[in-house]
């Protein structure tokens, strides 16, 4: 019999769904123009349509990827840091 193995695709295609779930989750509207803004501080020239293309998940593009999920995880400690606060209070 032969051994067959499994692709590492597989997990890249999990990890690509669950980052895409994580940006609609936290990336709202303006983000487009923001995340321009920061590629282009990395040399990195890029339409805004093209930058909501990979958010949707049209295109992939890590570099563009790396970016937005950067933003998101600042949106997201910034909710959690509100919230807390108001519970607090």
């Amino acid at each position: 019999m032969t051994k067959i193995t499994k692709n590492k695709t597989d997990k890249n295609m999990h990890s690509h769904k669950e980052t895409l779930e994580f940006l609609s989750a936290y990336l709202k509207k303006g983000y487009a123009v923001e995340a321009q803004a920061r590629l282009k501080k990395k040399s990195i020239p890029i339409s805004t349509t093209m930058i909501r293309n990979i958010k949707s998940g049209d295109s992939i593009d890590w570099k563009v990827l790396e970016v937005l999920a950067e933003m998101a995880l600042e949106i997201k400690k910034a909710k959690e840091k509100v919230e807390h606060l108001v519970s607090n209070n």
